[in-house]
């Protein structure tokens, strides 16, 4: 498709949500941690609709090389709830995009 806007988009979105998360954490409280997960490209009924030619467009930017599942965005934020290894993990950004971030 040759059309990079995409994944420009995703990066813009991704920076403005991590600011979010930088900004909150900025203000502490001792039992509470702040924390970002950023999702790529998920599975689901949204991205069922896309055109064949753009979902494989979508696929070839992802250095996994395929979409996310819901039960991966998920296990990434029970993690961070629910995990005592988080409790001192504040102020992070988590990618669960397959590298889509890292660029391909």
């Amino acid at each position: 498709m040759g059309d990079d806007s995409l994944g420009i988009d995703i990066f813009l979105e991704m920076k403005c949500f991590s600011k979010l998360g930088f900004c909150l954490c900025n203000h502490p409280s001792p039992q509470v941690t702040v924390n970002a997960v950023c999702p790529g490209f998920v599975s689901s009924d949204m991205t069922d609709e896309l055109p064949a030619e753009m979902l494989e467009s979508v696929k070839s930017m992802i250095p996994l090389g395929r979409l996310g599942e819901p039960s991966e965005v998920a296990g990434m934020v029970r993690f961070l709830a629910t995990d005592p290894a988080c409790n001192y993990i504040t102020g992070h950004t988590f990618n669960v995009d397959g590298g889509i971030a890292i660029g391909a």
